[in-house]
């Protein structure tokens, strides 16, 4: 009895002990949760250099914001391509054009030049020098790259972070983004006004911009080869700043054509307009150095004194910027022929007539 009576005593003893044991080991305190757990409340930010998180697939978010048209067709030609996307821009439905029984590569090339394997947020395309997006497009002669699209950023002091984003193209062509960083299952959606115009080669180019058609006529026998030389940027000086440059009639010989050609180029290296920051330069074809600097307001100016009047014409093997005065003048070491040296000839000969005339009729002016 007295045996039992201490065994009862010892488990009263220990069960208390226990119990306290069982309950925390099965209750677990705030500071135990792993700091990597994400809450469930918690909200993905998006940065460059992560993808927004959202299940929806790109079709289904782009049709939720009135480009669904749009988004089932970038999204089935996305699913063939082997590089995949991360930024998609989808034109709003207003723009799908009627569709062909059968795609052409040309419809193929369009789609694919609406997406980006780049993570780019409104913030990266806004930002000050503007973005180089380098597309899934392979309709480009650029060393293996994909066709490009450029936004121009709020250089100068004047930044809106609610301003909009205008996004060129070919031809010089723009789109605005009317909404913006959608997330998706791959990445993220800017609706856009309307799609990206396909770049042409630089003679259609030329020829589809009225203010650069003295310089394309002055250099058309260089016009071919610039077309098929992968990488190029070509400052094309205005009728104006030519006709103000070198007279309106002036006709040029073939080698000042390749003289005004290889003046006016940049072989190797794409400028788009982000490229052209405060303090880069470059060598022309020739050898010419081009300075940029960038003004007070933005403005980007070249060796000191010209001015772009348009940038950011996507061709396919690179970038035409209109200009408001040549690179290159005859005043450099090339005499151009045409109107201001013919009009110099003429005068000339009138004189020589003239003093011919004086001397027959018995008068001499020396």
């Amino acid at each position: 009895m007295h045996f039992l009576t201490s065994l009862l005593g010892a488990l009263t003893l220990l069960a208390p002990t226990a119990l306290a044991q069982d309950d925390s080991s099965s209750t677990l305190s705030s500071s135990s949760i792993p700091s990597s757990t994400p809450s469930s409340t918690s909200t993905p930010t998006a940065t460059s250099s992560e993808t927004p998180s959202s299940s929806a697939s790109l079709s289904d978010a782009a049709s939720s914001h009135g480009a669904g048209r749009w988004g089932a067709v970038i999204a089935r030609q996305l699913s063939t391509s082997a590089r995949g996307g991360r930024t998609a821009f989808v034109p709003v439905d207003d723009e799908f054009p009627t569709r062909r029984v059968r795609q052409t590569e040309d419809e193929t090339q369009q789609y694919l030049y609406q997406v980006s394997d780049q993570l780019l947020t409104a913030a990266d395309l806004r930002n000050s020098t503007g973005s180089v997006i380098e597309s899934l497009s392979t309709n480009a002669n650029l060393g293996g790259r994909g066709q490009a699209v450029i936004s121009q950023g709020q250089r100068g002091d004047s930044y809106d972070a609610d301003s909009s984003i205008g996004l060129f193209s070919g031809l010089g062509n723009n789109v605005t983004i009317v909404e913006q960083d959608i997330p998706f299952n791959g990445g993220i959606i800017h609706i856009i006004s309307g799609p990206f115009t396909p770049p042409s080669p630089l003679s259609d180019t030329l020829r589809a911009s009225p203010r650069a058609s003295n310089f394309s006529s002055h250099i058309s026998s260089q016009v071919s080869s610039l077309g098929s030389t992968s990488s190029i940027t070509l400052f094309v000086p205005t009728n104006d700043a030519l006709s103000a440059s070198l007279g309106s009639n002036v006709t040029v010989s073939e080698s000042e054509a390749t003289a005004l050609a290889d003046s006016h180029v940049i072989s190797g290296s794409v400028a788009y307009s982000p490229r052209l920051v405060d303090g880069a330069s470059f060598q022309t074809a020739n050898g010419r150095d081009i300075t940029v600097t960038v003004d007070e307001s933005g403005e980007v100016v070249l060796n000191n004194d010209i001015r772009l009047v348009q940038s950011d014409i996507i061709i396919e093997n690179g970038v035409v910027h209109l200009i408001n005065k040549p690179l290159y003048t005859p005043d450099d070491g090339t005499v151009f022929t045409g109107a201001a040296e013919s009009a110099f000839r003429s005068s000339r000969m009138m004189m020589m007539v003239g003093a011919f005339a004086a001397i027959v009729g018995g008068t001499a002016y020396f």
